[in-house]
């Protein structure tokens, strides 16, 4: 189609694969998105159904739903870049976020390669790893922005473990002086307040029942082949759901053992325990910051390599 522009012919190609999710063939849009401000004549959704991918694959990765979103992104990998509203499970509010930030605020290392892997080899995958770079880029330098209800809003680069590594100490601390028994168990609940702000991937660390947490202290051989959020409540004998019960009002969650559950609960984990939980949590904090250096180089790599093939002439 004569007097196209390269960046439509490359983007035109990334919304091609959309249409899987929509029984229209040929649909009008103007441009993608305000931030990308490029302007597109023709492709295969609308603005409407754009919004309502971009927004449903947002939910699938806040929910550590990576299969649900790799699903989508094999068939429209541009999703991964649009900006869109969301809330976690910790009734954060991010708005103007795409999945990609998301994941990268969450240190969600698992999902972040994923979103990678489905970046086609062609031009139009250039210009997604172009933005994705860009967007890591300035979520690195200006942090992500996120409202909880009643509160101030909150920009920060990342999710930090410091508070419940706090919280940890604390209870170790008021265990050891030999506290009256309610400052102990207070202790003991406030990490399950912490255990209840975690995004979804740190609890599905938790929760992993083929590698007990809290014996995992090599991430990178997680596979995360369910990537659960259940745990064996002692209470009720019956599996939970992480963010779904009264984590943090009655009990805090301490690690179990290979397919027992996943995870059990205590009102009161003893003087050892959660010990090695803690030690997982540390464990955990420090891969995860060197790993997100290893995505950015990869991404970096991946766009050097892209931007060698040949373009395409429409």
């Amino acid at each position: 189609m004569p007097g196209m522009s390269q960046s439509y012919c490359c983007l035109a190609g990334i919304f091609a694969f959309t249409k899987k999710f929509t029984r229209h063939k040929t649909r009008a849009l103007s441009k993608i998105g305000d931030e990308d401000n490029i302007e597109l004549k023709e492709i295969h959704i609308v603005r409407s159904e754009l919004t309502a991918l971009s927004s449903k694959l947002a939910t699938y990765v806040v929910s550590g739903e990576q299969t649900k979103a790799e699903a989508m992104l094999k068939l429209n990998p541009g999703l991964s870049m649009q900006a869109t509203e969301v809330t976690d499970y910790s009734d954060r509010t991010f708005t103007n976020i795409s999945a990609f930030e998301y994941a990268l605020w969450a240190l969600d290392i698992h999902m972040l390669r994923m979103i990678i892997s489905t970046i086609p080899h062609t031009n139009a995958g250039a210009i997604i790893a172009e933005k994705l770079l860009e967007k890591f880029e300035m979520s690195i330098q200006r942090g992500v922005t996120y409202t909880v209800a009643g509160h101030s809003p909150v920009t920060e680069g990342y999710f930090s473990l410091e508070p419940l590594k706090t919280a940890y100490k604390a209870y170790f601390d008021a265990y050891d002086a030999e506290d009256v028994e309610d400052s102990i168990n207070a202790a003991w609940l406030n990490i399950g307040k912490c255990q209840r702000n975690l995004p979804a991937v740190v609890a599905q660390y938790y929760c992993d029942q083929d590698v007990p947490f809290a014996t995992c202290h090599d991430f990178k051989s997680v596979s995360f082949r369910q990537r659960s959020l259940k745990f064996y409540n002692h209470f009720t004998r019956s599996n939970d759901s992480w963010f779904s019960g009264r984590l943090g009002l009655d009990f805090a969650i301490l690690s179990g053992a290979r397919r027992q559950g996943a995870c059990v609960i205590s009102v009161c984990a003893g003087r050892n325990g959660g010990r090695n939980d803690l030690e997982t949590i540390v464990a955990l904090d420090t891969a995860r910051i060197k790993e997100i250096q290893i995505i950015k180089e990869n991404l970096t790599q991946l766009l050097h390599d892209l931007r060698q093939v040949p373009t395409p002439h429409c």
